[in-house]
Formats: structure tokens, C-alpha cells, sequence
């Protein structure tokens, strides 16, 4: 019986060693929280002052619970349509591209390689058939950078075009005008651009 009695008092001790360590600690993180009431080296504390602090602690991880986090997706592939002068590339281009949402803004990274060159100003499409939004950022704003190569380097600029498709302006090529030209047969143009989506918010839909 007296070992059982020394057993309890000592746990008890522990336990109360362990709490008392464990209210030190939550009495200095919530002293850096911005909580109604903090405590210095020595202070009494009550039940009245901690109670506060857990309130409004509870209050903003309530709201922190409640708010809807900014959408961010997985890389997903995609075919855009590619045209030149207004009609279909796709017999003389291979495209290899990819999307991903964060929030309002689409991020699209692609690479189209030309067999042959037609003629008129090259569109790629957006995916999943989205529509920019010219509130947001207006026509023909810069959206990314571009690069064309065939033996040689182009620089230019991402550009939208028509709400629901991209161009790129090339050097000397002003106006959202590149082409086939700009990489010549077998080139290729790489794009990574972004661009707002109409009806898109940060957290949804």
C-alpha cells in the first residue's frame, strides 16, 4: 500500500511538472499571437485572461476553416489548335502542350514543331475552349515569352489574340504577326505563357 501511495504521488508530480511546462509554452505562443491578453516572466494567470485568448484563437481558426483556399491544379496535357492565316495547321505541325489552373490564370507551356510552312499568322488555342478575360488584362497584352528556332533564335512575346487564342510577336514581327517563317520547315516555336479566364475566381468555380 505504502508503494502505491508513493507510486501516485510521484506521477502525480510528473503530471503536474508536464502541464505546468505545457501552459508555460502556450502562455509564450500565444503572447506572439496577437491574443487579447499576454503574459510576462512571473504573471499569475487566470482562468478569465486564458479563456479570452482561447476564444479569440478559436474565433480566427473558425474563419481560417471557413475560407476557401486559391485553386492550384496538376499539370494536364492538351492538343491546342494551331492555325495559319485562319486554317488548320495540324497536318503540318506537331504540338506538344500542357495547362494547369492557378486560381484565375491558366499557365500553359507548349512546343509545336513545323514539317512545312503555310502562310498568315500562326494561333494556338486555349485549352478546354477558355476564354480570356479582357477586363483582366486586355487585348493583346503581353501574356509570356516565345521562342523560335531553326539553326537560329527568335525572341518574342505572347500575345492574346481573340479572346480564346494566343499569337506571338516576333522581333520585326510587331503586332502579334509571327508565323511558320519565324522557325522556317522542321523549326519549332516554344511558348509559357498565362492568362486570366473569364468567369474564373481565385476559388472557383
Amino acid at each position: 500500500m505504502a508503494n502505491d501511495i508513493v507510486l501516485k504521488l510521484k506521477l502525480t508530480k510528473r503530471r503536474l511538472i508536464v502541464g505546468a511546462t505545457a501552459i508555460a509554452c502556450g502562455s509564450a505562443a500565444l503572447a506572439y499571437a496577437n491574443v487579447p491578453n499576454t503574459f510576462n516572466a512571473g504573471d499569475t494567470l487566470s482562468a478569465a485572461t486564458m479563456n479570452a485568448n482561447f476564444a479569440a484563437l478559436d474565433s480566427r481558426i473558425a474563419a481560417l476553416e471557413q475560407a476557401k483556399p486559391t485553386i492550384v491544379t496538376d499539370w494536364t496535357s492538351y492538343t491546342p489548335v494551331v492555325t495559319e492565316g485562319g486554317s488548320d495547321a495540324g497536318s503540318t505541325a506537331s504540338t506538344q502542350a500542357f495547362w494547369r489552373r492557378v486560381g484565375d490564370t491558366v499557365e500553359v507551356r507548349l512546343l509545336t514543331t513545323f514539317t512545312s510552312c503555310g502562310s498568315g499568322k500562326v494561333l494556338w488555342s486555349l485549352p478546354n475552349g477558355d476564354v480570356s478575360d479582357a477586363m483582366k488584362e486586355g487585348a493583346s497584352q503581353t501574356l509570356g515569352s516565345a521562342i523560335a528556332f531553326s539553326g537560329t533564335v527568335k525572341i518574342g512575346v505572347v500575345t492574346s489574340q481573340e479572346n480564346s487564342t494566343v499569337s506571338v510577336d516576333f522581333q520585326g514581327d510587331p503586332g502579334g504577326g509571327g508565323t511558320c517563317g519565324d522557325a522556317g520547315s522542321g523549326g519549332l516555336i516554344r511558348l509559357a505563357f498565362t492568362a486570366p479566364i473569364k468567369g474564373w475566381t481565385v476559388t472557383g468555380p
